[in-house]
């Protein structure tokens, strides 16, 4: 999984963090700043990636590294991510990297891959990421043959920052756990040329994590219904069964910023399902109704509707924890 807020993340310290600087247009003017680049990982926390980047604000550097606990034994420093960093990521959500910046500093975020990419940075980089470039899509040529086929995904889209109401990966969510005919739809894709219907049940679910959103929306395909529901914890109090949100899920969301965040639970490899098709499936079926509720206490529209469900949708790609 991709870095979270929350998690505890460990900035490579063994050698000085190379230099970048960022030029970028704000509200009609030329602006530009220095960044150093560095690479940390996620220490004992197999679940994450193993390593990825950060992007620091010169001028914020040394407030990161003063903030950071030093780690024993290892050329590393520790830090816990919170609203202080923002991030980038492709469309899909993978090769997420961090940024540790004045906040009033708005570059889109392909403008830190493009300027990396151009000053040639991952061909010089020493240390860890060439000792593991076979294994992550961070490195070398694999790295740039990801980001810059995804440029258009990246192009004009900004920073991101942490959404404390979205469900995320390791929230204990209450899962409904009857299974009815009359809650499961088809949602239909295209397949290469061929257009295919895949059958999910779509139901609520109660987030018990504090400070999230109360409710939300699943959508499990109906060959995994029994699957996941074998990941409930033995003690699940009362209706419904308590499910830890882990990188099996995927999610969906109306904007950049973790809107009408729904999960889905699914093959993901054999069902690459834009986000957009199961909102526009719901929109277009009975259940729009039915979801209201949970769909404005996420939205904070009241009632939900067609309209404001559907506006600012785009083509992405469900995206991983």
């Amino acid at each position: 999984m991709e870095t979270q807020k929350g998690d505890t993340i460990y900035l490579n310290t063994a050698s000085e963090p190379t230099e970048v600087e960022i030029n970028w247009q704000q509200n009609t003017e030329n602006k530009s700043a220095k960044y150093k680049t560095l690479t940390y990982d996620h220490g004992p926390d197999e679940s994450r990636v193993k390593l990825a980047n950060i992007f620091v604000q010169s001028t914020y550097y040394q407030i990161l590294m003063d903030r950071a606990q030093p780690v024993p034994n290892k050329q590393q420093k520790s830090i816990k991510v919170d609203n202080d960093f923002q991030f980038g990521q492709q469309t899909d959500g993978k090769n997420r990297f961090l940024v540790y910046h004045n906040k009033a500093n708005k570059p889109f975020q392909h403008r830190f891959v493009e300027t990396t990419l151009a000053s040639g940075i991952f061909n010089t980089i020493k240390g860890p990421l060439n000792s593991v470039a076979p294994l992550i899509p961070y490195v070398g040529t694999v790295l740039k043959e990801q980001f810059t086929s995804r440029f258009p995904g990246l192009a004009g889209h900004p920073l991101r920052d942490w959404n404390d109401a979205a469900v995320t990966a390791g929230d204990m969510i209450v899962v409904n756990d009857k299974y009815e005919e009359k809650n499961v739809i088809g949602v239909t894709w295209l397949q290469k040329t061929t257009e295919v219907k895949t059958p999910y049940v779509i139901t609520r679910f109660t987030n018990l994590t504090e400070g999230r959103s109360t409710e939300g929306i699943l959508f499990v395909e109906v060959s995994k219904w029994s699957e996941l529901l074998k990941k409930a914890q033995a003690d699940s109090p009362g209706p419904g069964k308590v499910i830890k949100v882990d990188s099996k899920f995927q999610y969906g969301q109306k904007d950049g910023i973790g809107n009408v965040r729904f999960l889905v639970y699914h093959d993901a490899m054999a069902n690459p399902i834009l986000q957009k098709r199961f909102l526009e499936t719901v929109a277009e079926s009975s259940k729009l109704e039915q979801l209201g509720t949970t769909l404005g206490s996420v939205t904070n529209h009241k009632p939900a509707n067609k309209a404001s469900l559907l506006s600012g949708l785009t083509g992405d790609a469900l995206k991983n924890f």
